[in-house]
């Protein structure tokens, strides 16, 4: 019998959450990427990104976390690349967090980036509840045989966790090893 413990109890809700919900994540990114590469495109203007183009690949910082004004809502926007080339100019900005580069106004991308933020919000609230829900499970029993039980479906995250049944070994007479060390009975 297999007993759960703190650190296989978080193992097992983690993996259960992950398979649920990377997907999830993996496709708010990729969607994420497009709107950061199209709001980029909005801010700056085609010639200054085709100056930045000509000039050595070392002299311009190359960011992946845009940040942007869209109608009063600070949101961030992260590309899956190295980054996108955002053309400072000279005291505009100092350090490495990620600054606002510009305003999205009212229109179909502001529509756009704001609904993408609430899919966000969504995505990491049904996360936390699920995560939550699971872990709650996994602690109401303190064995895997109990946990397959009452949760049969999850088998998956917990399977590996679970020690296989030792071998029995031969039971050795007493009298002979009481014979092969010399010892009196």
């Amino acid at each position: 019998m297999t007993k759960l413990t703190k650190y296989t109890r978080e193992c097992i809700s983690k993996l259960a959450v992950e398979f649920a919900f990377n997907p999830k994540i993996e496709a708010l990114n990729a969607a994420e990427d497009e709107l950061a590469r199209e709001a980029h495109a909005h801010i700056f203007k085609k010639s200054e990104l085709d100056q930045i183009s000509k000039v050595p690949a070392n002299w311009i910082r190359l960011d992946s976390c845009l940040h942007f004004n869209v109608m009063g809502q600070r949101i961030y926007l992260r590309t899956l690349s190295d980054g996108l080339p955002v053309p400072y100019k000279i005291g505009e900005y100092a350090g490495y967090s990620c600054r606002e580069l510009g305003s999205i106004e009212a229109g179909d991308l502001c529509d756009r980036i704001q609904n993408h933020a609430m899919q966000v919000e969504k995505y990491k609230t049904e996360r936390a509840m699920a995560s939550r829900k699971v872990l709650a499970l996994v602690e109401s029993v303190t064995t895997i045989k109990k946990l397959r039980e009452i949760w049969p479906e999850g088998e998956q995250f917990y399977q590996m966790y679970e020690l296989a049944q030792a071998t029995k070994l031969p039971a050795v007479p007493v009298a002979d090893v009481n014979a092969a060390l010399g010892l009196a009975a």
